[in-house]
């Protein structure tokens, strides 16, 4: 673990905080068929590099492609040159977040 890992992961984590509906740690788990421990490990910054596990965890937060390396690297999860979404988009964004939310809410309580 270091430094970089360690930022990636807390950013993971405070973005799954953050989301309402609230998910659950199991619940990713569920959503991308891994272990509870997996996402433990990695929101701790326990792993090597970037893999699918968190490119995959990045997007069901909503995450631009390639926002997990930039947080490695020390940037933001959006890119610098990103222009602002427009709110018919960025409330788009929110109703597919929420849809993916709900789903894996629904998988987990199927369990």
């Amino acid at each position: 673990m270091d430094e970089a890992t360690k930022r990636l992961g807390t950013e993971l984590q405070a973005a799954r905080e953050g989301r309402r509906p609230r998910l659950t740690q199991p619940q990713v788990a569920e959503h991308l068929g891994v272990s509870r421990t997996t996402i433990q490990n990695i929101e701790a910054g326990r792993f090597q590099r970037v893999n699918a596990n968190i490119r995959d965890y990045a997007r069901l937060l909503g995450w631009p492609e390639g926002a997990a390396e930039r947080v490695m690297e020390g940037g933001t999860v959006r890119p610098p040159d990103e222009p602002p979404a427009t709110a018919r988009e960025a409330r788009k964004q929110a109703e597919q977040r929420v849809r993916l939310a709900e789903r894996a809410v629904h998988k987990a309580e199927q369990s």
